[in-house]
């Protein structure tokens, strides 16, 4: 699988390999994130889908560190302006 990397020194687009088990590339649909931080200081991502009350399907759990969380952060940051702007 190809995917597009952005560098955001000079918005130069490259594209890169990404490895991983097919089930890994579909895309699931998540209806709540719940975050925590760690001892560590990291960053804890428990993604999951539910349907009401009574059915909760765990997607995956993510580690990342700060600097990774802010950059999610600023990426994010900016998804949702240009939402709002159109």
């Amino acid at each position: 699988m190809k995917d597009k990397k952005i560098d955001n020194s000079d918005n130069k687009i490259e594209e890169i390999n990404v490895a991983g088990a097919q089930e890994k590339i579909i895309p699931k649909f998540c209806t709540t994130i719940n975050v925590g931080l760690l001892k560590s200081k990291n960053i804890i991502l428990t993604m999951s889908y539910s349907e009401g009350l009574t059915s909760v399907v765990l997607i995956d759990r993510i580690i990342i560190d700060i600097e990774h969380a802010k950059q999610l952060k600023d990426v994010l940051d900016k998804l949702l302006k240009e939402c709002e702007d159109v």
